[in-house]
């Protein structure tokens, strides 16, 4: 005995549920985008610098090359005839240091020289780098330390933060409360270092 059974068009109902599930996932990443960007504004201007220079690179090879040079002409002159002015207004250096070297190896500086160490909760915690300020021969780093910490557990770890940093002298300033100031010496040692002709400074 033969039986058949007629069967109806299959069809999908999903394309309205898939369509809600991206459009909130869309407004959840834009969220965790905007807040990243708020919350680290050098990084996300640095992203964004980034491609607007290699849009203009591949699009106006000439012209962006052009506008270089001139700045950086500009700037060569600027040195030059006014380094007093200069150091005192352009936070280039200043914030590269602070970006590109401190903050970058301030955990492994924290761990080498002995000064992080864990809390109840068993997460590792260490002093904050509260800012920077680059000279002519040396850098003043600003850092409030842990709670508890002596000027001498400072005094004692200088060396090795010196030694992650690069800096061929060092010498630890005594603050108020938990703040203090390691000058790291960047040329040679013995060369003076005027304090007036600092930089920059760039708080972190």
């Amino acid at each position: 005995m033969r039986v058949s059974v007629r069967v109806g068009p299959v069809r999908f109902y999903g394309w309205k549920a898939f369509a809600y599930w991206l459009a909130g996932w869309l407004l959840y990443l834009s969220a965790r985008l905007i807040t990243w960007s708020v919350s680290r504004p050098r990084t996300a201007f640095a992203l964004v610098g980034s491609g607007v220079a290699a849009w203009a690179l591949l699009e106006h090879l000439v012209p962006t090359l052009l506008v270089v040079w001139a700045v950086v002409e500009v700037g060569h002159w600027w040195q030059l005839l006014a380094p007093g002015s200069f150091r005192r207004r352009v936070r280039v250096m200043a914030w590269w240091r602070s970006v590109w070297l401190y903050r970058r190896k301030w955990r492994t500086a924290m761990q080498v020289a002995e000064l992080d160490r864990k809390n109840r909760d068993g997460v590792w915690e260490r002093p904050r780098l509260v800012g920077v300020r680059c000279g002519p021969v040396a850098d003043l780093v600003r850092v409030r330390g842990l709670l508890g910490q002596r000027f001498a557990d400072w005094e004692a770890g200088a060396p090795m933060i010196a030694h992650v940093f690069g800096a061929v002298d060092y010498v630890v300033h005594r603050g108020d409360d938990r703040r203090l100031t390691l000058e790291l010496t960047r040329g040679v040692v013995g060369r003076s270092w005027d304090r007036e002709g600092l930089v920059e400074r760039v708080d972190l």
